[in-house]
């Protein structure tokens, strides 16, 4: 398979995974992607969401959580803009996640890599 199919397959595969999400709101959307990323348990996953049903920022939500670094923590915040501006959908961030946690590349890089993320 090339790498124009790849990036293909990507987005066909992202666009699946965004309209199961069109319920949900963004903070709710990365935090089930952190657990589907392998970034967080389940039990944090739940911690997070009281957090935020308690009017908690999404950063401090993540701040209070051990397993999220500052770096991280920065990332989440751009990426959020670039979600909030129609550069790259939720999908895409959440796959992108799943490559930093399972093969270490950064998630902005992943997004470019994969051609949904233009430098």
């Amino acid at each position: 398979m090339n790498q124009e199919d790849r990036q293909q397959e990507d987005r066909q595969q992202a666009d699946s995974q965004e309209a199961d999400h069109q319920d949900m709101g963004f903070e709710e959307q990365l935090v089930q992607g952190l657990v589907i990323s392998g970034q967080i348990t389940d039990s944090g996953y739940k911690k997070i969401l009281q957090r935020l049903k308690e009017n908690a920022s999404l950063s401090d939500a993540l701040k209070e959580h051990d397993e999220i670094g500052p770096e991280l923590l920065s990332t989440y915040n751009d990426c959020k803009a670039l979600v909030d501006q129609g550069k790259i959908s939720i999908s895409q961030l959440i796959v992108a996640m799943y490559d930093y946690q399972t093969a270490n590349i950064p998630i902005k890089e992943s997004l470019w890599i994969r051609g949904w993320l233009n430098q």
